[in-house]
Order: structure tokens, then sequence, then C-alpha cells
């Protein structure tokens, strides 16, 4: 969407010239008005083509106000484990289980679609929604196609420009789906890290989530969060999944 009013902008801009010269050959007075009309029209489209730019500020901010609450919900109730993404075969909808503790987790029974998970001591935690889920969406509308059973390899190829380019979430992106990693250079990422949110380093943010979320729907499997990682002095984040069963 943003590319095509650009598109557009640049081709009010170019007749907008074209008729300004035609105005200084011919001295038609009609053809100024025009030309600077249509000027005006592409300088206007250009700059609404940035207006998901302007969204992504807003969106960032949701998504600190989001996890801070998280963050209390966590500190409050002692939910101390790293977070489990699961695709929808588990709950029909994409989830996170953060387990109560930092011992041996089991993927939880998710019938019904609790919250609170009280049961067994490698079951016990909370479920939430991915905090990335939303933008996983859009990146679903962009890409025309669903994440789930989408391959890893796509993932990792067609997820980072949309991240960077498209949206401009981030500086830089690099997903290793072999592996089960990725890392960002992203001013929201860094803005959180630094913060010490334990949501952050547990479950990830908005950008770093819809990354687990993305790895977890391609990939079918359900993946743990091993570790979420800010390196001050590159400005990076980099974050390691596993697969549960290798992680338990």
């Amino acid at each position: 969407m943003a590319d095509a009013t650009r598109t557009v902008g640049f081709l009010f801009l170019a007749t907008g010239v074209g008729l300004l010269v035609g105005e200084v050959f011919l001295k038609i007075d009609v053809l100024l008005v025009l030309g600077v009309g249509s000027i005006f029209l592409g300088i206007y489209s250009i700059a609404m083509s940035t207006e998901l730019y302007v969204k992504s500020d807003v969106i960032l901010a949701a998504c600190a106000a989001g996890l801070e609450n998280l963050d209390r919900v966590l500190g409050e109730l002692g939910i101390t484990g790293k977070a489990v993404y699961l695709p929808k075969a588990y709950a029909g909808e994409p989830r996170v289980f953060v387990p109560a503790g930092t011992g041996p987790t089991a993927v939880p029974d998710l019938r019904g679609d609790p919250t609170f998970l009280t049961g067994a001591s490698s079951q016990l935690g909370l479920v939430i929604s991915p905090p990335g889920h939303r933008l996983c969406s859009l990146l679903e509308e962009e890409l025309g196609m669903s994440l789930d059973g989408l391959e890893p390899a796509a993932v990792a190829n067609t997820i980072p420009p949309l991240i960077t380019q498209g949206l401009g979430l981030a500086r830089s992106m690099e997903i290793d789906e072999e592996s089960l990693s990725f890392r960002a250079r992203s001013p929201a990422c860094s803005d959180l890290c630094a913060s010490g949110l334990r949501a952050c380093q547990q479950v990830g943010c908005m950008i770093c989530s819809s990354i687990c979320e993305a790895l977890s729907r391609s990939l079918d499997a359900a993946l743990r969060l091993e570790s979420l990682d800010y390196d001050k002095a590159s400005d990076t984040v980099t974050v390691r999944l596993a697969r549960l069963e290798e992680s338990a």
C-alpha cells in the first residue's frame, strides 16, 4: 500500500514538472496552475506513503505499555520461567506458556484455553497470547499467506525485509532457521532491554515475540525461549530458541 502511494506521488511530481516546463515554452497560464497542483499532490502522496512509519512509533509505544503490565503480572505472581511458544495445534490459536519456575517444563494441557495453569509443577504457569501476534498478522497480510506451515527458510528470507524496510521497526535483522536464533538492531528492542523488564527477558517484546511465533508456527513445534541478550556495544539483541523436548 505504501509503495503504491509513493509511486502515485512520483507520477504526480513528474506530471507537475512536465506541465511547468510546458508553461515556460507555451506561455499557457493554465499549465502553471495544473503544474503547481500536480506537484502539491505528489508531495502530499509521498508524505502519506510514510504514514506506516509514523504508526510504527505508536505501535511500539503501545507495545512498551503492554510489556510493562505483563512485567507486573509476572512479578506479582512470582513467575520466573522462560516462555514456550506454541503453534495453533495446541489451543486453536498461537499461545505463549510462561512456566512458573525454571525447572523442567512439559507442554501443558490447553483444552479450554486457560489463562492460569495450576496442575503439575512442570505445567504450572501463565498462558497468554504472544505479544507479537498482531504484528504476525500484519506480516501475513503483507506476505499474502499464512505463517503456518511456511518453510522456515522462507520465514528467514521474507520476514527481515518486512520488519526493516517494509515497516521500519528495526535497522537490521537476521534469522537463522537452522539454529533457531535471530539477531536484531532496533531502537525499540534497545530501549526495552535497557529498561530491565523481566517480561522482555522471559517472553520478548512485540518484535522478538513475532519472530518467535513465526518460527514456532512454521515448524509447527513448541519452541522455548532459551536466551535473550542485549549487547550495548553493538546495539544488538540476540535471541536463541530450542524445541521444548531439547531444553527440558
